[in-house]
């Protein structure tokens, strides 16, 4: 895989004038949207917003209240300029995955529209921002919806068992051509935990999971570009569980905690389930208020869940290795709630569900050791998805644009934003009024992160959107598609921000 400063010499021939923006400053986020959920046109209330990650770091948002971007003078130039891109030679299905590739391209593979069923093959498009063209991703040999995750020149994509059979596939972005992954029955429960390197593929399993016809103990397996064969490896040193806290970056698998039916797995306080744990595989929960459970979750024998785990380990697939996070009965109150974990290098952040009156718990796990970070003031639940690198979301229970806050890793602490939707672009991190949920009337917006201070970007030529891929190159931040509008209206264009231009003026 390049390094950062080979990206950015691809960078230079897309930017416009921009050599005097210093070159570490730059970064690629990475989208991935795989939640399904009905579509709300008025007053929806949001479970799932979208953060995404930089390389070699992370970034959590949470919906506030009181954030927003500095509005500048009368006669001050606003930040960046819109133009029109090229229009996708293909329809665009909301809503996509999109990524960025070593030499600053956009892959976007489409997805399943949320309540319907698939209509053609899984494929979609790259779009270079240097040439502003398009190249069609011929169909996969599958025909149901998929994740995937890209690393150097080729990506591999799986299926979710929810759809049918499990079906994987590798796509190499120079010749565009699709290889059909045999999946072996082992893994018939579905790439539960997985990611691809650009030489490995990697599934685990937790064992337990709760799914009919899932394995009972833990396990890894591994298909390598070498031989194209599977192979037993590492077994992970856990005892089996059902929806821990994972976390997924290009090299590495995190597992931490995870609930039990085994009796003698004991828990000091009682599990708080009233919020079920996500099951990998499966859609988020829609609704913000949940119904209280009346009756024990467990798994798929009936038994029910009666204590939590408070360990961990992380799974290194360069070694085909795991290293141990011992238990830590200080971390029970996080255990028995359900938690969205962040993996950033061997350094492991855990963030609950907010419960009301009770306050959401942060943790990190550093140089052997948990210690408490502050949480952030938002309300709302966690989501995770799994991209280059985990993104975790929160969002509050209002509807349409609002403002969030973000983990910064450098200082372990929370910043506001004055929107959800975040990319780090080579001028700093921007900020754009897409949401997940009914986007209004309004125009799309932004604000570029200056000197600590958000600044105004020029209000887009077109209304806000749900869902939209957003990508950032250099100094161009590229939106995609998306559902427009109060009526979500399905839209198959490219606009760019350019952020090293600034021409437009308020009145």
């Amino acid at each position: 895989m390049s390094t950062v400063e080979e990206r950015l010499a691809r960078y230079r021939e897309v930017l416009d004038a921009t050599a005097d923006v210093p070159l570490d400053q730059a970064g690629v986020f990475h989208r991935a949207a795989f939640e399904r959920r009905p579509r709300r046109t008025t007053l929806t209330i949001a479970v799932v917003a979208l953060v995404a990650a930089a390389i070699g770091g992370f970034v959590i948002a949470v919906r506030v209240r009181d954030t927003s971007p500095q509005s500048p003078a009368r006669g001050t130039p606003l930040i960046g300029s819109w133009r029109a891109g090229a229009a996708p030679p293909f329809e665009l299905q909301s809503p996509m995955q999109s990524a960025v590739t070593d030499d600053g391209r956009i892959v976007v593979l489409g997805s399943v529209p949320h309540g319907a069923e698939p209509t053609e093959p899984y494929g979609g498009g790259i779009y270079d921002p240097a040439t502003d063209s398009w190249q069609i991703v011929p169909a996969a040999p599958f025909g149901d919806v998929a994740t995937f995750r890209l690393a150097g020149t080729t990506l591999v994509a799986a299926t979710d068992r929810e759809a049918g059979p499990v079906s994987a596939a590798m796509l190499d972005l120079t010749t565009l051509e699709w290889r059909a992954i045999e999946v072996p029955g082992s893994l018939s429960a579905g790439f539960q935990l997985w990611t691809w390197d650009g030489e490995t593929l990697a599934v685990v399993h937790t064992g337990n999971s709760g799914l009919p016809g899932d394995t009972a103990e833990p396990f890894t397996m591994r298909w390598t570009l070498g031989d194209r064969v599977w192979h037993d490896s590492a077994a992970p040193p856990l005892a089996p569980r059902a929806s821990p806290s994972t976390a997924v970056t290009t090299d590495r698998i995190a597992v931490w905690g995870g609930f039990t039916t085994d009796p003698t797995i004991q828990s000091a306080l009682p599990l708080d389930l009233n919020e079920p744990p996500v099951v990998h595989g499966s859609s988020p929960t829609e609704t913000p208020m949940m119904t209280p459970v009346t009756e024990p979750i467990g798994d798929s024998s009936g038994k029910p869940f009666t204590g939590a785990y408070t360990d961990g380990a992380i799974y290194d697939v360069g070694t085909d290795s795991w290293t141990s996070i011992p238990s830590d009965g200080a971390m029970l109150d996080i255990a028995r709630r359900p938690a969205a974990l962040l993996l950033a290098h061997d350094q492991l952040t855990l963030v609950s569900t907010y419960r009301g009156e009770q306050p959401r718990i942060v943790a990190t796990y550093r140089d052997h050791a948990w210690s408490r970070v502050a949480p952030p003031q938002a309300s709302g639940f966690v989501v995770s998805a799994a991209g280059d690198d985990t993104v975790v979301i929160a969002t509050g229970l209002g509807s349409g644009p609002q403002p969030a806050q973000y983990f910064d890793p450098a200082d372990w602490s929370w910043r506001d934003a004055p929107f959800e939707t975040l990319v780090l672009a080579r001028s700093g991190l921007v900020a754009l009024s897409a949401t997940p949920d009914n986007p209004g009337d309004g125009a799309l917006q932004g604000a570029l992160a200056v000197d600590g201070t958000w600044q105004r970007v020029v209000d887009a030529p077109f209304a806000n959107r749900l869902e939209p891929a957003v990508e950032a190159i250099g100094d161009l931040v590229i939106v995609i598609g998306g559902l427009q509008g109060r009526d979500l209206e399905p839209q198959n264009d490219t606009w760019i921000l350019d952020l090293s231009a600034s021409s437009v003026t308020e009145s």
